[in-house]
């Protein structure tokens, strides 16, 4: 409507403005209202502060409205100064309002009293204000922007800055959303005002539809606020009322559950093995369980109502129970109620019986009750001395198991046993004897230390010998526990010397090792009938842990020399399967940087051959990209070979390291010289190079390679600069040809020194792959060079390749190529998915003189064989890729051998070196050649096709 009046023209609207006048008035006092209600009901103190503004606001437009009216009598003056006074009131209300508001985003805490105060500075300001703008000019010429109202310039700024701040807390309280919807509305208001002319003109009229928009868009948005609220209100009430039919189901469900848990507590105290016995605060009896009729031997009936310390228990505890109900019911405290006792009660024949009892006070109103539980301990207490007995041979057991364990010597784990069971057990005689199978035959190996005049007396020395066959041994050394309780009257040899001794009973229990009796272990005593079942379990299970010891020791040498030999093996293994990961990974990215590489090496190789005017320097520039070329090339072959069981062996050739220096120099100065003076650090290289060094047999991009991946890692390390020194010699020890690098950087500590060979391990963070030199390793191992590292933190690193003198090392130095004979001119396809290697191709060989049609893919490609077939112009030769989406370089084949037998098809792929080496040639397939082509190599191939 605004954009209206401004569209219509310059036109006076005294009607409306009186209307808009009392509207903005009324919808002010209507928001003072609302917001001050929500600041009474929330602890929102924005609310309050805005209601005070709005409330201002009314009065400041109350009176604005009243100079409208027409007064008589002795007020007849505001009606004849109604022009002065209507214009100069209605910037008081703009100003009290946007001030307000704004003053009040800028108070955080209030109370009562400040929020009176505010509101009597809000009325201060009003007639402030209204003094102020009856002194100032209303309307003035146009001036800046066309303004003629200055005065009211500040008051859409006010808002903006309002909307602003509103903006930012929008997330404290939804209020400050709504404030920042209205402060916009009334910034864009007050803009119409700035230009108005009179009190009902058309900016004017503008500017007062949109102020009462505001106010009315902010009580919608208060409005909707509360419905929302009343809708939250409303569900939360529905939620409730479910919630309370809930609870009544859950209270119902209790009730059962309690009636069900009392039903089972009863059925469980009727059929417990514990007594219950309950008690009221005279130490009468009210409860005799079932139980407790079987521990102590009366009837409930006989029990109930009698005193407990009368009925069950012993004359001496009388009186300290009945003094101890006293004290608790005189105080509330007792030392006995909760814990657990031990006790002896009287049995109804008389008897004592041991018990364990447990007494709670009942809990609950009314006179005092305890609940007593009581434990027959009759049994315990004949367990608990079996028990006791046991573990006294446990400890043994482990003390022996223990001391045993702590030795890997066979005779101490003997004497240590024999030890212990003349002194712990204890037996007058112990000694231990090894058996012999193949002579039938016992053989004293050791004797216990108290137990040698024993053995004096019986011949038993160590080293004697006791034939199995007349000593009554026979089971024993069959695996068998021999247990003998009266030596005196055996027939047998063995038992009849123990006698002699004065020994009555002994036990021959088996040492046992992967069921081979390999030993016996004797253990005698004086007495007879010595010898317990428990004491035979015990020497049972005690010469099975000395047999596992002694079998242990024995084996403790071989397991040592296994793991050794294992863990060379583990880590040979790792290596392995580490550098297999990094080929399988590699090997992708082979393919793909064969790809991007082979227009390059095609252009440079061309330019070489075809560009006669090229610069002597420019040639030179060339010839450095394709030797750069070439490394890339080898880099890439050399990628797949980490997962190969067997690699193609390298063709090695002479290889002048001087020279190789100097060009991983120079061809790194940018690394070495310009990107560190960029920080103020200066690398000096120093070349020391041996004048007839000796020529090793390589591959030259591979060591070329190597060693500018060792400079770059010189540099990386030298970070404040220093002397990087590049050596070229031989060892006047060994012979060999050495070529070292060494740097002056930070240097490595023994930890990183021994792992930095480990793929992936790396200490440049996210700046390094950790398989620079692991790639160098991979490099040296081929050319069956070795590897040294000496590095010291703080002094530098020193890396040094040896490559031994072999005699292959004056192979044939030769690398020029015989020229080919000239070709006659032939029509060819080219299939390839990369249009930039499909051009470089087409440039190359139309360069030869040949006829070049190229197709993009292998469906393009059968689809431009199939044409030219069917126009009689048939093509002397096809060059297809492998890898193509739709159709690969297989099925292209397959379909032109089908259409044209005699057709040559030749493949040219990333893949091409790895298929011919593995032997998987394609079927249909007549030539393969690897990306990227070198010139000769496919001109060799088209000459196959036609010779």
């Amino acid at each position: 409507m605004s954009l209206v009046l401004l569209v219509a023209g310059d036109h006076s609207y005294p009607s409306l403005h009186t209307t808009l006048d009392t509207a903005c008035c009324l919808l002010s006092g209507v928001l003072a209202l609302l917001l001050w209600d929500v600041g009474r009901r929330t602890p929102l103190l924005i609310a309050s502060l805005v209601s005070l503004c709005f409330g201002a606001n009314f009065l400041a437009g109350l009176l604005h409205v009243g100079a409208t009216v027409d007064w008589f009598g002795r007020l007849e003056w505001i009606t004849e100064g109604r022009e002065n006074l209507r214009p100069s009131t209605w910037p008081v209300a703009l100003y009290v309002l946007s001030l307000g508001v704004a003053a009040s985003l800028g108070i955080r805490r209030m109370d009562n009293r400040g929020l009176a105060a505010f509101g009597v500075g809000l009325l201060v300001a009003v007639a402030v204000l209204t003094g102020l703008f009856q002194a100032i000019p209303r309307y003035s010429s146009p001036g800046l922007l066309g303004i003629t109202r200055p005065a009211l310039l500040a008051v859409p700024l006010i808002w903006a800055v309002v909307a602003i701040i509103c903006w930012r807390r929008r997330d404290e309280d939804r209020l400050y959303a709504m404030l920042m919807l209205a402060a916009i509305t009334l910034a864009a208001a007050n803009v119409p005002m700035l230009y108005s002319r009179a009190p009902s003109d058309t900016n004017g009229m503008a500017s007062h539809l949109l102020t009462a928009t505001a106010f009315f868009l902010l009580i919608l948005l208060k409005l909707g606020a509360a419905t929302q609220d009343t809708r939250a209100r409303m569900i939360a009430e529905r939620k409730l009322t479910e919630l309370n039919a809930e609870l009544e189901q859950r209270v119902a469900a209790r009730t059962a559950e309690l009636q069900l848990a009392y039903d089972t507590t009863r059925s469980i105290v009727e059929t417990a093995l514990d007594g219950l016995i309950v008690m009221d605060g005279d130490g009468n009896i009210e409860g005799f369980s079932p139980a407790a009729e079987r521990i102590f031997g009366y009837p409930a009936a006989h029990a109930m109502g009698k005193p407990v310390e009368d009925l069950l228990m012993p004359p001496e505890m009388r009186a300290r129970h009945r003094e101890a109900l006293t004290h608790h019911l005189a105080t509330g405290t007792s030392r006995i109620l909760g814990k657990r006792n031990e006790v002896e009660g009287v049995r109804a024949d008389g008897t004592r019986v041991p018990l364990e009892l447990t007494v709670n006070r009942v809990s609950g109103s009314g006179p005092a009750r305890f609940a007593g539980f009581v434990r027959d301990l009759t049994e315990r207490r004949v367990g608990e001395k079996k028990l006791a007995t046991q573990l006294a041979r446990l400890d043994l057991l482990n003390r022996i198991s223990r001391a045993i364990g702590e030795r890997l010597d066979f005779r101490s784990i003997l004497h240590v046993t024999l030890a212990r069971l003349e002194e712990d057990l204890p037996v007058q005689f112990a000694c231990v004897l090894l058996y012999d199978g193949t002579s039938e035959s016992l053989t004293v190996s050791a004797v216990g230390a108290h137990s040698h005049d024993l053995a004096r007396q019986m011949d038993l020395l160590e080293g004697g010998i006791v034939p199995v066959d007349r000593n009554g041994l026979y089971k024993c050394v069959g695996g068998t526990l021999v247990h003998e309780p009266e030596t005196q009257g055996s027939p047998h040899a063995f038992p009849s010397r123990l006698n002699r001794a004065g020994l009555r009973s002994f036990v021959a229990a088996p040492l046992q090792a992967e069921s081979r009796v390999f030993g016996i272990l004797i253990a005698a005593r004086r007495e007879s009938q010595a010898f317990s079942s428990g004491d035979c379990e015990f020497l049972r299970q005690l010469c099975e842990h000395v047999a596992l010891a002694a079998h242990q020791a024995e084996t403790h040498e071989a397991l040592k020399r296994a793991y050794d030999d294992l863990r060379l093996t583990q880590q040979a293994v790792m290596q392995q399967e580490r550098l297999r990961a990094l080929g399988q990974m590699a090997s992708g990215i082979a393919h793909d940087i064969n790809n991007a590489i082979s227009p390059i090496a095609l252009y440079v190789e061309a330019l070489l051959e075809r560009e006669p005017g090229v610069s002597q320097s420019g040639r030179g520039y060339l010839k450095v990209i394709q030797r750069a070329m070439d490394d890339v090339v080898q880099t890439v072959a050399r990628m797949r070979e980490f997962y190969r069981v067997n690699p193609p062996s390298l063709e090695l050739k002479p290889v002048n390291l001087n020279d190789l220096l100097r060009q991983v120099v120079d061809m790194t100065r940018a690394r070495w010289s310009d990107m560190p003076q960029q920080r103020g650090v200066v690398i000096r290289p120093e070349l020391q190079l041996t004048d007839g060094l000796p020529l090793v047999p390589g591959v030259e991009s591979e060591i070329r390679e190597a060693l500018i991946n060792l400079l770059f890692n010189a540099v990386d390390a030298m970070v404040q600069g220093g002397l990087l020194t590049l050596r070229a010699g031989v060892d006047e020890d060994t012979g060999d040809v050495v070529v070292e690098i060494r740097d002056s950087g930070t240097g490595m500590d023994e930890d990183t020194r021994r792992r930095c060979l480990e793929p992936f391990f790396t200490t440049k963070g996210e700046r390094g792959t950790g398989l620079g030199l692991a790639m160098v390793y991979g490099i040296v191992r081929r050319h069956g060079a070795e590897l040294a590292i000496d590095s010291t933190v703080g002094v530098g690193t020193s890396i040094r390749i040896a490559f031994s003198r072999r005699a292959d090392a004056a192979a044939d130095a030769d690398t020029g190529d015989d020229p080919l004979p000239a070709m006659r001119r032939m029509r060819l396809l080219v299939i390839d998915d990369d249009p930039l290697l499909l051009k470089s191709l087409r440039d190359i060989l139309e360069g030869d003189g040949h006829q070049v049609t190229t197709a993009n893919g292998g469906r393009e490609g059968v689809e431009a064989f199939g044409e030219a077939l069917k126009s009689g112009e048939h093509f002397s030769a096809v060059l297809t890729d492998l890898g193509m989406p739709h159709m690969d370089g297989r099925q292209v084949a397959r379909v032109i051998k089908s259409l044209s037998g005699a057709t040559h098809i030749i493949l040219l792929t990333g893949w091409g070196q790895r298929l011919l080496d593995d032997g998987d040639l394609p079927q249909h397939i007549d030539q393969v050649l690897s990306k990227p082509p070198r010139l000769r190599t496919l001109r060799e191939a088209l000459a196959r096709c036609i010779g």
